[in-house]
């Protein structure tokens, strides 16, 4: 069984981002890492101070508990009555090759556990004070999400703890929604199959997953 949590930015990737500037890169993605934060966050609290009530739009209540935990094998197959929650960051736009699912959960698993600095420390003509006061806040944001990442993950204390991170557009979503033929079945297809190596591509990518199970 599966469950699904989605996060939705709105940011989408800046100009100077998009020409590669690495530290305009890292601004745009600080959401990305703080969104799946949230995710592990609301997962701890999910499994480890559960149940949670939720208020319907329609006015009912639903109390939720996930008891089972998942148990998944160095091939991605799951063992037992395997549960999982599925973490997803949704933007308004794709940010390429990022929405990969195996390049975004390889990211993820390089970066959880450790800390990033800039080499910035003298103003320039491409970057002034202000850029670089900015760079710097913005890296002490993105260690402090990157920690809380680290303790969540250790309380939900997961083998594979980010192997059902996603990171997708509204559009990439909503096409999964439209294939999709109930609630189990959009949890499987925003899951996706387990890929060794990712195409940096999500339609290319699901094209040929789906053309190898049919």
């Amino acid at each position: 069984m599966a469950d699904v949590i989605i996060e939705s930015k709105k940011k989408s990737l800046t100009i100077n981002a998009l020409k590669g500037d690495d530290y305009y890169i890292w601004g745009d993605l600080y959401e990305v890492i703080y969104s799946q934060m949230q995710c592990f966050k609301l997962e701890n609290g999910v499994k480890n101070h559960g149940p949670i009530d939720i208020s319907l739009p329609d006015g009912r209540n639903h109390t939720y508990t996930c008891n089972a935990t998942c148990h998944v094998n160095e091939n991605g197959e799951e063992v037992e009555n395997a549960r999982y929650i599925v973490k997803v960051t949704m933007t308004l736009k794709e940010y390429g090759p990022l929405n990969d699912m195996v390049l975004f959960v390889r990211t993820l698993e390089s970066l959880v556990g450790k800390k990033i600095h800039s080499s910035l420390t003298t103003p320039t003509a491409q970057y002034p004070q202000r850029d670089i006061d900015l760079i710097n806040e913005c890296f002490e944001n993105i260690n402090e999400a990157l920690a809380q990442i680290t303790a969540f993950k250790q309380a939900i204390n997961e083998s594979v703890p980010f192997f059902f991170c996603r990171f997708l557009s509204m559009e990439q979503v909503y096409f999964l929604i439209n294939e999709s033929k109930d609630n189990d079945s959009f949890a499987k297809k925003i899951r996706g199959s387990y890929v060794n190596v990712g195409t940096q591509d999500f339609w290319n990518e699901y094209l040929f997953t789906n053309a190898n199970h049919q």
